[in-house]
């Protein structure tokens, strides 16, 4: 029988051959049907590898068996089936989108390019098959990996089943579809089937950008659903069927109405635009002017109206019963959008992760975003003044770099326009309604713009000095907890110059002289202090200059240093203090000039050790806290009545003292600031006429007001230099700042020292991650890394860099492949000291490779640099690569012939043209465990890899690339030749030529030159082998040009700059490093 007439004939359960024809051994997916032409572009872009495996490997028979499984389900869609090969074919073909490998790829090279495996090995098995990857993209667009295989998985289970009972009836099937169904399609393989559908998404997205922006844009709007039948496999198949025939309707050229949110989901996974109607509050037509669609093919769509804290988009509720090894079914729910960002959009998303954490108001989005810009610029001029580095801090640009993150980002939405706008909006949109988490989860708030924007914040910076900032705070908290006059005082004590002051904390009501027009007395509210230095003998010297310092101070004449006590003696006392003089005027001046009343008061600060208390004590205190007064004759200063209350009850001014004294012990403090606090009487808060469990938190009182956000760019400008990086150095983790200690600051006192660095610390991790993908060009993120389980800067890779000196470590490789897996993954958390081995990992569309595995072994290449490939390793899930722990050698040849081993001649040639490196699997994988007990399938592997070592095509050695460059037997040498190589540098003879790898696997007595000039694959590959044979000596890796390798060998210092920068052993080359044999082996040309 031929394999047409094989495939196009039914049996039914009661042919006596049904048996024997499903156990025929005829694997009938080995057969290759012509792709129609419209493919033909996109085959014969892909990679050689890609195509073997389309047509004859494992792919080509997934897509055979799954198109005969499901060949009588899904309709016929010719239209469909041309149009997408067309698409397709125009997509991988526009630049950069699978770019064909070449040497500079190293062994990665058959890797490269778009992944249009799944599409090609459909094409090359039937109309089916196309329909099949069709589906393969949708479910790759609405769920992760995991989810999508347990899909699969239940679909193909039930549909073998569907085909059984069929066969028990006696209806007829289809001999390929029977069997399609007694074969056994593995989780592996349906996983690469949707890793290969999964990774072109990726690529095709990329290369269709400014038309599916604007299709996302609409769906973000929408508010649909895909429905179908109530179990999972009735469902898919009723979207895979409304989505195939709603698209050849379309390509027919009739118009659509979606009822359904199959046919959009579909739009965007298969990248065709049909010219879309939308109806909302306007009719608005959107124009993609596809040609692949007929002009009468418009789809028709509403608009509703979403709450903003609703999901969005087209949803798709499934239930999956083969997603976990035990258990019910999992019901699952996705927004139908695997929507992936850049890098620099990742900075928007954070920067509404930053917003939604600080509770910022959605209207403020322009502003703050402006705020940042402006605040950058203030950083980065204060920075370029002080030489970017101040006395006694860490606040370098390099510490404050996560400022440049947010400022560009809110620099690209405000420069954003139309579409992108919006996509701008969107994105930022998303991060502040579900991002909140990737700042920090739980503790206490942080102040939004680190209390800048705060008006509270903003008054106080506006006052000098420090102390008055802290006096205006606490009575705006006075103020907030309703505290009346006469239930509570300021303190302000200040040991070091010898003051003491009493300030009101609330004003009181002040009677004026003057009078009204109805002959009353004006009114007023006014704040009082009384001013006092404080006594306190031979405690604190005095520096005044005059007389005091003569010969007339009894304190000299006793041999005592002389004090202010003794300017306070009557009798001794030659002239008033200076210090005391000025302390007097000047704090008098300020509060005068601030509108306050001042008052001198003769009373002292006493202190008693042994009662553990402290008050005011003297013949003249504040007329509020004198012995006992009564209402009428109570003054505040000016001899106005006292107005305190209304009744003389409630009057602080009328209570009894026992003694002429004020102290801790009728006082209750509330607030200590270090040298001031606000104080209450013990009776007011044992009645809660002040409640202290009310007494607000800082954060409660920075906030009131900083929501408005109209002042905000003007009141930045207004405040200092020192101000704002005080401020900064505190949300930084920084305590000190130009050398002073800011502990006691009033910017410590807003933001609650010790301060919570959570935003500060999760903004720092986006910095250093934008530095890593800054050389990742293409790669991106998806919009899943807001549902990252803890926030950033808890991160196990982040947490793995230590700090030395509140500077992070260097970035490790291993922490930077573990940010990488996180961030391409959207959440994968793993642990660097897993990775240490990792060389290269494959997600996706994209190959992230240690650079020094593509690199010629002389180049300085930072152990954490990585750099992206188009293309993967066709591998489900993220795939990460070790080598083997005992690397393989060719061994020795026993044909003396193939020996050459000549003496170097002086000539720098390259003699390893045919030499190559390729990469292949041993077939050991190692699931992760990532924490997600119970799941079936693994997102992340540990794959054994092989990188080999080949001549003209034949194996010469496995090699270990990044143990190998890491061998302390390695040296590095520039190259300038004003002095040859001769016999006399090397005590055991001439140096030998090494023109081949049997010359180089069968090492010389004397010094090896291996001549691989130019060849940076071959020099790569001779460095790792001779890394791993040569037991004993140095190996001696030489640059294109710098300085002369005698020169260097005889010790001189004269090595170039530029020799030097090439140069990782510099050290070695200056401390009289000898060429002999006695420490060198081979030399690497």
């Amino acid at each position: 029988m031929s394999f047409g007439r094989l495939t196009n004939s039914f049996v039914s359960g009661t042919n006596e051959n049904t048996v024997a024809l499903a156990n025929v051994n005829l694997d009938f997916a080995l057969f290759k049907l012509e792709a129609p032409k419209e493919f033909k572009e996109l085959g014969s872009s892909l990679s050689i590898w890609r195509r073997k495996n389309a047509e004859e490997g494992n792919s080509h028979q997934v897509a055979r068996w799954l198109g005969a499984l499901f060949e009588h389900v899904i309709p016929p869609t010719p239209l469909l089936v041309t149009a997408y090969g067309s698409r397709v074919s125009e997509i991988i073909t526009k630049p950069g989108i699978s770019p064909s490998g070449s040497r500079k790829d190293g062994p990665f090279e058959k890797f490269v390019g778009a992944d249009g495996t799944s599409i090609w090995a459909a094409a090359t098995s039937g109309p089916t098959s196309v329909s099949v990857h069709l589906l393969a993209c949708m479910l790759a667009r609405a769920w992760d990996a995991r989810e999508a295989v347990a899909i699969w998985a239940e679909l193909v289970a039930e549909r073998k089943r569907e085909l059984e009972a069929v066969l028990r009836t006696g209806s007829a099937i289809s001999q390929s579809s029977l069997l399609a169904s007694r074969q056994e399609i593995s989780r592996k393989e349906l996983g690469a089937w949707d890793a290969s559908a999964r990774a072109w998404l990726q690529s095709a997205d990329e290369a269709m950008i400014s038309r599916h922006k604007r299709l996302i844009l609409i769906i973000k709007n929408l508010n649909v659903s895909i429905t179908g039948g109530e179990a999972t496999y009735g469902r898919v198949l009723r979207a895979w069927k409304n989505a195939t025939t709603g698209m050849e309707k379309l390509l027919s050229g009739m118009p659509h109405e979606i009822s359904d949110g199959a046919v959009m989901h579909a739009l965007s996974a298969w990248h065709i635009f049909p010219d879309l109607v939308v109806l909302g509050s306007r009719l608005v037509e959107v124009k993609f002017k596809d040609a692949l669609v007929p002009q009468g093919g418009v789809v028709t769509i509403g608009l509703q109206s979403i709450p903003s804290h609703e999901h969005t988009g087209i949803t798709w509720s499934l239930a999956l019963s083969h997603l976990r090894y035990y258990g019910d079914a999992i019901k699952v729910s996705s927004s139908g959008d695997s929507t992936r960002i850049n890098a620099d959009q990742l900075g928007l998303l954070v920067f509404g992760s930053l917003m939604g954490f600080w509770n910022v108001s959605q209207n403020h989005t322009i502003m703050a975003a402006q705020w940042f810009l402006a605040l950058q610029q203030r950083v980065q001029l204060i920075l370029t003044k002080s030489s970017g580095r101040l006395k006694g801090g860490h606040l370098t640009r390099s510490y404050l770099e996560w400022i440049d993150t947010l400022a560009l980002a809110a620099s690209a939405l405000i420069k954003s326009e139309d579409d992108d706008r919006k996509i701008c909006l969107k994105i930022l949109n998303h991060g502040r309604r579900r991002g909140s988490g990737l700042i920090d989860q739980g503790g206490k708030p942080e102040l939004p713009f680190f209390g800048l924007c705060s008006p509270i914040v903003q008054a106080c910076f506006a006052l000098e000095p420090e102390v008055e900032r802290k006096i205006h705070y606490l009575r705006k908290v006075a103020q907030s907890m309703r505290i009346v006059p006469g239930q509570g005082i300021i303190r302000y004590t200040n040991a070091a110059l010898g003051i003491s002051e009493v300030i009101t904390a609330v004003p009181h009501l002040r009677q004026s002289l003057k009078r009204q027009q109805d002959n009353s007395l004006r009114t007023a509210q006014v704040h009082v202090r009384w001013l006092k230095v404080t006594i306190t003998p031979y405690n604190r010297p005095c520096h005044c200059k005059g007389t005091c310092a003569k010969a007339g101070c009894t304190c000299i004449k006793a041999g005592r240093p002389c004090t202010i006590a003794c300017h306070e003696d009557g009798v001794t006392a030659i002239e008033p203090c200076h210090d005391y003089q000025d302390i007097e005027v000047a704090r008098a001046a300020g509060a005068i000039s601030r509108g306050e009343l001042w008052s001198k008061q003769a009373f002292v600060m006493k202190e008693d050790d042994d009662q553990g208390t402290d008050g005011f004590e003297g013949e003249n205190l504040p007329p509020l806290f004198t012995e006992v007064h009564n209402y009428a004759s109570c003054f505040i200063v000016t001899g106005a009545p006292c107005q305190c209350h209304k009744a003389p009850h409630y009057c602080l001014c009328t209570q009894e003292r026992k003694s002429n004294s004020l102290s801790t012990r009728w006082l209750r403090e509330l607030i200590n600031l270090g040298q001031v606090s606000l104080c209450a009487s013990e009776e007011d808060t044992r009645s809660c006429s002040v409640d202290p469990s009310k007494l607000p938190t800082p954060y409660a009182m920075a906030c009131v007001g900083s929501g408005d956000m109209s002042r905000s760019l003007s009141d930045l400008q207004e405040i200092s230099d020192k101000d704002l990086m005080e401020c900064l150095a505190l949300v930084s983790g920084e305590c000190a700042y130009n050398g002073v200690d800011l502990k006691q600051s009033f910017a410590a006192v807003m933001l609650a020292w010790p301060v919570r660095e959570s935003s500060v610390e999760s903004l720092r991790v986006i910095s250093l991650v934008s530095k890593i993908y800054r050389h990742l060009s293409g790669a991106t993120i998806p919009l899943s890394i807001v549902r990252l389980p803890v926030p950033l800067f808890k991160t196990k890779w982040y947490t793995a860099l230590a700090y030395r000196n509140r500077e992070r470590v260097p970035l490790t490789r291993a922490s930077t492949f573990a940010c990488v897996a996180m961030f391409e993954s959207g959440g994968l958390d793993i642990d660097p000291s897993m990775l240490e081995s990792v060389f290269a990992m494959s997600s996706g569309n994209s190959i992230f490779v240690s650079q020094c595995i593509i690199s010629d072994p002389f180049e300085l290449c930072e152990p954490s640099k990585i750099k992206r490939i188009v293309g993967n390793v066709g591998h489900a899930g993220i795939t990460i690569m070790v080598p083997p722990r005992d690397p393989k050698v060719r061994p020795l040849t026993d044909d003396y012939m193939v020996i050459s081993q000549e003496p170097y001649d002086q000539k720098r040639e390259n003699n390893f043209q045919s030499t190559s490196l390729h990469m292949s699997f041993t077939g050991y994988e190692l699931p992760l465990d990532i924490g997600d007990y119970g799941t079936i399938d693994s997102n992340l592997f540990i794959i054994e890899t092989v990188i080999s070592v080949r001549d003209h095509g034949v194996w010469v050695a496995d090699v270990d690339i990044l143990n190998a460059i890491t061998d302390n037997k390695l040296c590095k040498a520039a190259y300038r030749p004003c002095h040859p190589l001769e016999d006399s540098s090397f005590e055991k003879g001439s140096p030998i030529s090494i023109d081949s790898w049997e010359d180089l696997l069968d090492a010389p007595e004397s010094v090896g030159i291996v001549r691989a000039h130019g060849n940076w694959i071959a020099r790569l590959a001779a460095t790792a082998v001779l890394a791993r044979i040569t037991k004993t000596g140095h190996i001696l890796i030489l640059g294109d040009k710098g300085g002369c390798w005698k020169c260097q060998s005889d010790g001189q210092p004269d090595v170039s700059a530029e020799s030097a920068k090439g140069t990782t052993g510099s050290a070695c080359l200056s401390t009289g490093f000898e060429y002999s044999d006695r420490y060198l082996k081979f030399i690497i040309d």
